[in-house]
C-alpha cells in the first residue's frame, strides 16, 4: 500500500484538529483529580463556602492576635459579639492549646476586668465563627 503526500497531509491535519479539540475540552472540563485519580467536581457554591470559611478563619485569627485595624471588619464583628454578650469583650489565644480565651474589658480604660470560663469562651468562640462567616458571606460579591 502506498500513501500519497496529499493523503499524509490530510491525516496530519485531522490529527492536529483532534488534538486541539481534546486540549480545549480538557481546559473546559470542570473539576480536578485527586491523588487516587478520582475525578472530583467542586460546585461554585462549594468553592464560595470554602472561601467564606477561609476568610472568616483569618478574621478570627487576626482578632485573637489583636492584629487588626480599628474600624475594620474585625472590630465590627467583635462589637456585635460584645453587644450580644452584653459586655465589652476582648480575646486572645491560650499559649500551648491555641484555644480562644475571652475576657470582659473596661471599655473606657481598656483593662481586663475578668477572664471568662472555658465553657463561656467555647460558646463565644462558636458565636464568633458564626458572626465572621455571616459577615463575610454578606459582604462577599
Amino acid at each position: 500500500m502506498t500513501v500519497s503526500p496529499s493523503q499524509l497531509l490530510k491525516i496530519l491535519q485531522v490529527y492536529g484538529r483532534q488534538r486541539r479539540e481534546g486540549q480545549r475540552l480538557e481546559k473546559e472540563q470542570v473539576g480536578k483529580q485527586d491523588e487516587s485519580g478520582i475525578q472530583v467536581r467542586v460546585s461554585a457554591e462549594a468553592r464560595r463556602r470554602q472561601v467564606v470559611e477561609r476568610v472568616s478563619m483569618e478574621i478570627v485569627s487576626r482578632l485573637a492576635d489583636n492584629n487588626y485595624p480599628p474600624g475594620g471588619a474585625e472590630a465590627e464583628i467583635l462589637g456585635q459579639l460584645s453587644q450580644a454578650f452584653g459586655e465589652p469583650l476582648s480575646l486572645a489565644r491560650e499559649p500551648g492549646s491555641g484555644r480562644l480565651r475571652f475576657y470582659v474589658v473596661n471599655s473606657e480604660q481598656g483593662e481586663i476586668v475578668r477572664a471568662l470560663g472555658v465553657e463561656d469562651s467555647g460558646r463565644l468562640a462558636e458565636a464568633l465563627h458564626e458572626l465572621a462567616s455571616h459577615f463575610v458571606d454578606q459582604t462577599m460579591l
